[in-house]
C-alpha cells in the first residue's frame, strides 16, 4: 500500500505546484518534489514485490497464480488494484521462478475457483461478491478465499500433472524415433 501510505503527501506536492506562476523556478522546486514522491511510491512498491516474490520462490517448488481480470475488479476495487502492483509482482514470479527453478504456473481466468466446491467438485451459480463463506450440500462450510485457494491449488497439481505426462510421451516418442 505504497500509494495509500504516501498519498496524503502527493496531494500536498500537487496543490503546491498547482499554485506557482508557470515557468517560475519555485515551480520547477514545486515540479521536483512532486516528481521525487512519486518516485518514492514506484520504490517503495518494487521493494515490497521483489522481497516478497524472491521469498514465495525460495520456500515453494511450485506457484499456481489465478489469471485475474484486473481491468474489471478496478472498477470495484479502484486505487487498491492500481497500488497492488500485481501485473508487475506475476512478471517478478515467472522470471525469478525460471533464475531459482521453481514451476510458476497460470490457472485459466475463467476457472470458477471461488464456486466450485473443493471437497465434491459441485459448482454454486448464484454466488455472489459479498457472499464471503458458504455451505455446499455435501456439507463442507467454505470460506470464499480458503476454497478459491484449495481449488487453484487441485487444478494447477493435475495441469501440472497432465503437461509431465505430455512432456513424457513426447521424449518416448522422440527416443523410438531415433532408435529406428
Amino acid at each position: 500500500r505504497p500509494f495509500r501510505k504516501l498519498q496524503e503527501k502527493l496531494a500536498r506536492a500537487q496543490r503546491a505546484l498547482n499554485r506557482r506562476k508557470l515557468g517560475s523556478k519555485r515551480r520547477g522546486k514545486a515540479k521536483l518534489k512532486v516528481a521525487l514522491v512519486n518516485e518514492k511510491i514506484a520504490n517503495v512498491r518494487s521493494d515490497f514485490l521483489h522481497k516478497l516474490s524472491r521469498g514465495m520462490i525460495g520456500e515453494n517448488q511450485a506457484i499456481y497464480l489465478e489469471d485475474l481480470n484486473l481491468k474489471g475488479m478496478q472498477v470495484r476495487f479502484g486505487k487498491a488494484i492500481n497500488d497492488s502492483g500485481w501485473r508487475e509482482f506475476t512478471k517478478q514470479l515467472e522470471y525469478k521462478g525460471i533464475w531459482y527453478g521453481c514451476d510458476v504456473f497460470k490457472v485459466d481466468r475463467f476457472f470458477p475457483s471461488s464456486k466450485r466446491c473443493s471437497k465434491c467438485g459441485l459448482i454454486k451459480d448464484n454466488l455472489c461478491l459479498r457472499d464471503r463463506s458458504w455451505t455446499c450440500s455435501c456439507g463442507a462450510a467454505h470460506d470464499r478465499d480458503v476454497n478459491a485457494a484449495k481449488n487453484v491449488l487441485q487444478y494447477g497439481r493435475a495441469d501440472r500433472n497432465l503437461r509431465s505426462q505430455r512432456a513424457t510421451l513426447v521424449s518416448c516418442s522422440t527416443k523410438r524415433e531415433a532408435k529406428v
